[in-house]
């Protein structure tokens, strides 16, 4: 068996539990503060590992690169309202279909 599918079945794996760690948190945390607390974790995690790749060159950002940013961000905000609102399964599945939008958008990008 090839390395990327098993690499592809665990990333998976994870994936689905990372959706049912977060659905089970918001019993005791709103879907605001899971999301804040994720970003200031993921900054932690990812800033210095971009530094060092990059080797501290820090680039100027344009407007339209801040705009495209703020636009990813809420995509990925949207996705805890949307796993707190409907159940796991349901909600789980229609996010996971967005590679399809994914190709759809990249024809009009």
């Amino acid at each position: 068996m090839e390395i990327w599918f098993i690499l592809a079945i665990i990333a998976a794996m994870l994936w689905a539990v990372g959706f049912i760690l977060v659905k089970k948190g918001f019993d005791n945390v709103s879907p605001l503060w899971t999301t804040v607390i994720s970003y200031v974790v993921r900054s932690v995690i990812w800033i210095p590992v971009v530094l060092v790749l990059s080797g501290f060159q820090l680039r100027s950002v344009s407007i339209k690169n801040v705009l495209v940013i703020t636009l990813a961000a809420v995509g990925y905000i949207s996705l805890h309202y949307a796993l707190s609102k409907g159940q796991i399964a349901l909600s789980g599945t229609v996010v996971s279909l967005y590679p399809i939008f994914t190709i759809i958008l990249a024809h009009f990008f």
